[in-house]
C-alpha cells in the first residue's frame, strides 16, 4: 500500500497531520515496479519470487479514504499524467485472491482445497 500524497513525517513529529506534494512520476514508478514483479511465468527457477502483486493506492486526505481501483481514477485526480502508459488494473485487490487461486490450480490442479 502506498499513500498518495504521502504523510509528512516531520509534521507528524510535531503532532500535526500534513501531506507532502506528490509527483506523477513517483506514482508511475511505483506502478511500474509492482507490475514488473507481477505474474511470473517460470516456476522451475527462482521459486521464491512472487506469484502476484497487489498495489493499494490510497488517498487519506479525505474523511473516508479513497482507494484507487483504476488508472482513469488516478488520471482524473491528477496523480498520473493524461498520456500515462502504466495501468493498475492488474494490480488491484479486486481480483487478487481469484488470480492466486487460478495460478495455484493451473500449477497443481483443482480440488486441492476441498
Amino acid at each position: 500500500m502506498i499513500a498518495i500524497p504521502e504523510y509528512n513525517d516531520k509534521a507528524f513529529a510535531k503532532h500535526k497531520i500534513e501531506f507532502k506534494s506528490v509527483s506523477q512520476r513517483t506514482v508511475e514508478k511505483y506502478i511500474k515496479s509492482f507490475a514488473a514483479i507481477n505474474s511470473r511465468t517460470n516456476t522451475h527457477k527462482d521459486f521464491y519470487k512472487y506469484e502476484r502483486a497487489c498495489l493499494l493506492i490510497v488517498d487519506f486526505r479525505k474523511r473516508i479514504p479513497k482507494l484507487y481501483n483504476s488508472t482513469n481514477e488516478l488520471i482524473e485526480d491528477g496523480f498520473l499524467p493524461d498520456n500515462s502508459k502504466v495501468t493498475i488494473e492488474n494490480l488491484t485487490f479486486d481480483n487478487f485472491i481469484a488470480d492466486l487461486m487460478r495460478i495455484y490450480e493451473t500449477r497443481f490442479g483443482t480440488g486441492r482445497f476441498s
